[in-house]
C-alpha cells in the first residue's frame, strides 16, 4: 500500500468508531483502478474487501455531473442486497 494512504488508516478506524456499525470506511489507490481498494473498515456494510476495483466508484460518482469541478461530493446508492446508503466520497 501507498505509504501515503498507510497514514490515513487510524483516520479511517476512528471515523467508524465516531459513527457506529452502519458507517464504513473505505480507502482507494486510484493508481491502481483493477484492486484500488487498499483498506476497509466495517466491510460489511456494502461487503467491500480489500484487493476490489473502483468500478462502483466510476460509475455512480466519478462520471456524475454533480461532481465536475469538486474534491468532494455526498451521494445516495443501493447495494446489490437492498440496503440504501448515503455515501461521502473526498
Amino acid at each position: 500500500m501507498n505509504t501515503i494512504l498507510k497514514t490515513y488508516e487510524p483516520t479511517a478506524r476512528a471515523i467508524v468508531e465516531l459513527f457506529g456499525k452502519g458507517c464504513e470506511v473505505v480507502l482507494h489507490d486510484l493508481s491502481k483502478p483493477e484492486n484500488s481498494v487498499v483498506f476497509v473498515v466495517n466491510g460489511e456494510v456494502t461487503g467491500r474487501k480489500v484487493g476490489q476495483s473502483f468500478d462502483h466508484l466510476i460509475r455512480q460518482v466519478l462520471l456524475n455531473t454533480n461532481f465536475k469541478d469538486d474534491c468532494s461530493v455526498s451521494y445516495y446508492f443501493e447495494t446489490v442486497d437492498g440496503k440504501k446508503l448515503n455515501q461521502y466520497l473526498q
